[in-house]
């Protein structure tokens, strides 16, 4: 019984190690993947609000998925560069 035991062990021992490993280097790809589909839902939401303001007559527009993907990347860039180094007040 105590064979079978110390078996069945290092038997789970050498399954962990792969498959931690697998796991550290799969963050990479699943950042990347969170990332686009992040794009790729900012990029509609920008175009249905640039679409509300053309409807309000304010003037903004965008001509293509394409360029609101462009755009979304910019306004992610500014925000988060905002964010590092204007202070939010309401942060403690």
């Amino acid at each position: 019984m105590q064979a079978f035991e110390r078996t069945h062990e290092l038997l789970r021992e050498e399954h962990d190690l792969p498959n931690s490993v697998t796991r550290f280097h799969a963050l990479p790809v699943i950042f990347l993947v969170l990332g686009l589909l992040l794009l790729t839902i900012d990029a509609p939401m920008l175009l249905v609000s640039l679409s509300l303001a053309r409807a309000l007559g304010l003037g903004c527009s965008t001509r293509s998925f394409g360029a609101a993907l462009v755009r979304s990347i910019v306004v992610s860039i500014v925000s988060m560069q905002r964010g590092t180094f204007v202070p939010d007040s309401r942060r403690v």
